[in-house]
C-alpha cells in the first residue's frame, strides 16, 4: 500500500499523507475494506477520496486477503 501511495502521490503531485495517512492504512487493513462502501467507515475518507483512490485501495486489500482483484 505504501508503494502505491508513493506512486499515486507522485502522479497527482501531492504529499503522500494527502493521499492516505499511515493511520488510515491501518484502519483500512483492520476493517478489511474490500468495498467502496466500507471505506466510508475510515476517518478522513469521504466521497472525493473514495472516488479518486477507492477502487485501487480496495483492490489492494482484496488481493491481500483473498488473492483476487476486481475487474
Amino acid at each position: 500500500m505504501k508503494e502505491w501511495r508513493k506512486q499515486m502521490s507522485a502522479d497527482v503531485g501531492l504529499p503522500v499523507y494527502m493521499v492516505a495517512t499511515n493511520a488510515q492504512f491501518v484502519s483500512i487493513i483492520q476493517q478489511k475494506c474490500v468495498t467502496l462502501e466500507s471505506l466510508k467507515l475510515v476517518k478522513g475518507f469521504g466521497k472525493a477520496k473514495i472516488e479518486k483512490y477507492g477502487k485501487a485501495l480496495t483492490d489492494i486489500v482484496r488481493q491481500f486477503y483473498h488473492g483476487e482483484v476486481s475487474a
